[in-house]
């Protein structure tokens, strides 16, 4: 329904408990428990399809054929993909019959497919020509890719020559020159599939005539694409023509049978003729690979961003130090490892500007100020000509001064070369600190080990949920055959394909995960979009700048609008629960009490709901023992002890003896049960669910006042739709908002009272040469979380309690080398390997605040937060905590995080001076750029009421505006949660699925 302060009275389905207690009762029967076997889906009619979902939008209508709400979708999708499609083809300034002709995939009057590619080329090379050379030739299904690419160039200095086989490395193509070929074999004996031509004009008729009469290939050789060059043909164009012959080579043997593209054959089957938009989305999706490869800045931009990395990471001589490791750390500038190369900017605009104004003598002095003059003529020099010792200097004024965009530029800087550096590796998957700073891959050579060589012992380890994976990227025809088998009902219709099922769940987290498998259990279909990646738990890398690369929202490089506060969040199958830390703590009794009488929610004080907790206990295996502790969990279990302060034992979703460290890069042995492990695995065991893995959701198709499905793209664009009884949008509170908005929803709650849960840490240092803990600890290794202490903090009226009161939660975190360099305060490029080469023994501990204050979110790229000043001053006492309890442990050295770098020698300090310490660091401000204040729970950007002026959702998750429409993710929260979210979310989404199989129903 529109959205009307009026809609307060509707009554839900569920507002009554009693209805919701009833109704799990009923599940509980249906389903025979939580380890029963599923409920297999109803039986189709004789000579119907496998499977029909019940729900029809418009009845009497062959369930193939997609409904009105859709095709009309679809339709407007369209005509708004032409528009958007002829912008970005204007951009290529191709003519507007060839925008006509990769829109409608037809030729003009006496067109060919020749003339069409000759005029696609035009704008790069007049010359460019796509011919065969041969005749008529039938590619066999059985050739799926290029395994060798011949490039035939003029021998000698010629300018496509070098370009050519440059490129053809790059993407892994074997690459022989004109001599080598014999009979459409190269020097290996592997089948050649298609030859680049790029010879001068004077000289191609004539060896294109020589190879005809001679039968040069054998007749063995599918397709030729030559291209006339000359001296002068500039890069861009040899490129072009690269990146479309490498395109037309790989869609040939993906998905054409049979082609004749030959001077005089009439037009046929064409590898240009693809399905609705392919054409352009792949021309478009390959170019952009190769613009990847060049660097976004200019030559004077570049040269400033090289002295800036090696102002941060300079080349530093030893003398003194022995070990060679070491020596070899210190002497590495960021430029040696090639950091400056790989720079991925979040603020790209202030960055490009920034970096302009560092290339040049004016800008410097503007950015720099008087420690940019020299004494002699030139006076005004630009940034890369200054000395090492005066950039430092430079950038330290920067982090210390008053205009906010400097401060900006140096803690962007700062943190992303810093995380870059030690977070790279090199072809041998190593990182030139490692070995000096005491860190290693974690776990890395055992699993190895055990996976063994035999290909059928390998597969053995896969896990199961990749039985259920469909990866419509890879290939579409693929993926529709193994969902049609599935028994989901699939039909293609402009500009893609329609999906039908009961059920659309987008993300894949802790509350999708929960959704998707407690309806496919009771023998719904269901469909899972996932807008991250899929990658199997057996072939987790461990490596920290892949895992954030493909496992975490924005490539792991997420902030908010001002950098205040840095966050993390996952975006792959299984969401959160892969790559979290493991902590598995129920909804808190003064959290639940709040929401229900503050908020009127009677479902928190229910027995419904401490049921659902125990339920999701169950099945992902919560307890609380451990075989061993870890580095970090030990230091904080014994100041802890040693101060008297409560400490408590974290309950954890994984075995006693997962002492696994790199949880946050993905568990490989499955001894952590996440959704991947557990709720996703009901979903595929039950046969009635899949998982489709790089599908962003672009909105939830509607119609009058009902959720019908959900638009989607996968691949390089190419659009689909799912259509569905009922939709659930559970993308996380960062990533619902702007889902639900871009969908048409109007209610001002959504996106609203966003709370990020913050978190500022210390850190101690504990030498090997301790006595206590045993030099054997590292601080990256062992169990993330096992050991945490609370209190409670004073309201501001003076009173204390779990009511009114607020805890702080003091727990430790995962920080491998990247994270660490980017969190540690940088006083010069000396100063910061001295700390990172303590790295191993060096333990963190962080206080975190449940949040009174909040933050609206837009967009990832789009999210504005304050904390109020409650809050900070609530970190601030929890902060002077972390300091006792290093100090209570025995830390030889601490401090925090702040920009000033302070460091304690707790070891030689009185009670006096820690004391002092502890008030000064504590006493700092946080906000400002200040120190580094991280997330990683969010939430509350949806929350749930009982009143839709306050709320986007009601009491069974359902949109106060939309029906069938359901949020099932943190967003729904009605306040920060205060603990580690994940089985809150897995409960309420758990008692969401119950109000949606009543609906179903």
């Amino acid at each position: 329904m529109p959205f009307t302060e009026d809609a307060a009275h509707v009554e839900h389905p569920f507002a009554s408990i009693a209805k919701l207690e009833s109704r799990m009762d009923d599940t509980d029967r249906r389903m025979g428990g939580l380890h029963a076997q599923p409920r297999p889906p109803p039986a189709p009619p004789n000579g119907q399809l496998p499977y029909a979902p019940t729900f029809q939008p418009d009845s009497g209508l062959d369930p193939t054929v997609p409904s009105s709400h859709t095709r009309l979708f679809l339709e407007q999708l369209q005509s708004e993909q032409v528009v958007i499609v002829k912008e970005k083809l204007s951009e290529l300034h191709l003519y507007s019959s060839d925008v006509s002709m990769v829109l409608n995939g037809n030729y003009g009057e006496g067109d060919s497919s020749n003339s069409f590619s000759r005029r696609l080329l035009n704008k790069y090379d007049k010359e460019a020509e796509v011919i065969d050379a041969f005749g008529e030739w039938s590619c066999s299904k059985s050739i799926r890719i290029c395994n060798c690419l011949v490039c035939i160039t003029k021998k000698g200095n010629h300018q496509p020559t070098g370009i050519l086989i440059d490129m053809a490395k790059k993407i892994g193509l074997s690459f022989v020159s004109e001599v080598l070929l014999k009979g459409g074999q190269d020097l290996s004996g592997g089948k050649i599939v298609g030859v680049l031509v790029a010879l001068p004009q004077k000289e191609f008729a004539h060896s294109l005539k020589k190879w005809r009469k001679e039968n040069y290939f054998n007749g063995k050789v599918d397709l030729v694409f030559s291209h006339e060059t000359n001296e002068k043909s500039n890069k861009t164009k040899i490129e072009f023509f690269f990146t479309v012959g490498v395109l037309a080579l790989r869609q040939l043997f993906s998905s054409v049978t049979d082609i004749d593209i030959g001077v005089g054959c009439p037009p046929s089957p064409s590898i240009f003729l693809l399905p609705s938009l392919s054409l352009f989305q792949e021309i478009s999706k390959m170019a952009k690979r190769v613009e990847k490869k060049k660097s976004p800045f200019s030559a004077g931009q570049m040269e400033a961003l090289t002295a800036l990395c090696d102002t941060f990471l300079p080349s530093i001589p030893l003398d003194d130090i022995h070990d060679d490791s070491v020596t070899q750390f210190f002497q590495t500038s960021a430029t040696l490892s090639s950091t400056h190369q790989n720079i991925k900017h979040p603020k790209v605009y202030l960055c490009k500007i920034a970096l302009w104004l560092l290339s040049t003598w004016i800008g410097t002095f503007i950015l720099c100020g008087r420690k940019s003059l020299s004494p002699h003529f030139p006076y005004f020099k630009r940034f890369s000509l200054l000395s090492c010792e005066n950039r430092e200097s430079i950038v330290l004024s920067w982090s210390q001064s008053n205009l906010f965009l400097l401060r900006l530029l140096y803690t962007a800087s700062k943190i992303f070369i810093l995380l870059l550096f030690f977070s790279q590796v090199n072809e041998k998957e190593e990182n030139v600190s490692w070995k000096a700073i005491g860190y290693s891959r974690p776990d890395f050579a055992a699993t190895e080990h055990e996976k063994g060589n035999d290909e059928r012992e390998r597969s053995k380890l896969e896990p199961p949920l990749s039985r259920g994976v469909v990866d419509l990227g890879r290939s579409k025809e693929a993926a529709v055959h193994t969902l049609r088998k599935s028994g989901f009902v699939v039909s293609s219709m402009s500009p893609s394909l329609v999906i039908r099922c009961d059920v659309v769940v987008v993300g894949s987290g802790a509350g999708g995960g929960v959704v998707a498998g407690v309806l496919a259990k009771a023998g719904y279909k269901v469909l899972v979009l996932e807008k991250g990646n899929y990658v199997p738990r057996n072939e987790f890398s461990l490596l920290e700048g892949e895992a954030m690369d493909e496992m975490y929202l924005s490539h792991g490089v997420l902030a908010t609008e001002n950098m205040d506060v840095l966050i993390l969040a996952g975006s792959t199958v299984g969401g959160g629960t892969t790559i979290n830390w493991s902590a598995a703590i129920r909804t808190p009794l003064h959290v639940r009490k709040e929401w229900s009488e503050n908020h009127g929610l009677e479902l928190f004080s229910s027995k419904v709901y401490e049921r659902a907790l125990d339920v999701v206990s169950e099945r992902i295996g919560v307890q609380s023992e451990f075989d061993e502790e870890g580095f970090n969990n030990m230091v904080l279990r014994k100041g802890c002890n040693n101060l008297g302060y409560n400490v408590e034992t974290i309950p954890r979703n994984s075995a006693p003896d997962h002492n696994c460290g790199s949880c946050c890069l993905g568990c490989r042995d499955g001894k952590k049960k996440g959704v991947n492990e557990t709720w996703l695995v009901d979903l595929i065991e039950s046969g009635n669910g899949a998982v489709l893995p790089g599908c962003e959701a672009t909105r939830v198709v509607i119609g009058i006042g009902r959720a019908s499905g959900v638009a989607f793209k996968f691949g390089s664009g190419e659009t689909a739709v799912v259509e569905a009884r009922a939709t659930v949008v559970a993308c996380g509170a960062i990533c619902t908002p702007p889902l639900l908005k871009r969908s048409g929803l109007r209610n001002p709650s959504i996106g609203r009272n966003l709370h990020l849960h913050p978190v500022v840490m210390g850190w101690g240092y504990f030498p090997e040469a301790a006595s206590w803990p045993p030099s054997a600890k590292r601080s990256h290794k062992g169990a993330i979380m096992t050991a945490m202490t609370k209190f409670v903090i004073a309201d501001y009226d003076g009173m204390a309690g779990p009511g009114p009161g607020y805890e702080v939660l003091i727990q430790t975190p995962a920080l491998h080398p990247g994270m660490f360099s980017a969190l540690t305060p940088w006083r010069s490029g000396e100063d910061i390997k001295a700390r990172l080469v303590k790295f191993s023994r060096t333990v963190h501990i962080f206080a975190l605040a449940r949040d009174r204050g909040s933050g609206e979110v837009k967009s990832p790229d789009h999210i504005r937060y304050e904390m109020e000043g409650g809050d900070e001053e609530n970190l601030r006492r929890g902060l002077g905590r972390v300091l006792r309890i290093l100090v209570a442990a025995g830390a030889e050295e601490v401090g925090t995080q702040n920009r000033r770098g302070r460091v304690l020698r707790a070891a030689e300090a009185g009670g006096e001076e820690v004391e002092r310490f502890v008030e000064e660091e504590s006493g700092r401000a946080l906000g400002r750029l200040e120190s580094p204040v991280c997330s990683a729970h969010q939430m509350g950007s949806c929350r749930m009421g009982v009143d839709p002026r306050v709320s986007a959702v009601g009491p069974t998750g359902m949109t106060w505006e939309v029906e069938a429409l359901y949020v099932a993710d943190s967003s729904v929260f009605p306040t920060a949660l205060g603990v580690n979210p994940m089985l809150t979310v897995q409960a309420i989404a758990y008692c969401t699925a119950q109000s949606i199989l009543q609906a179903l129903a």
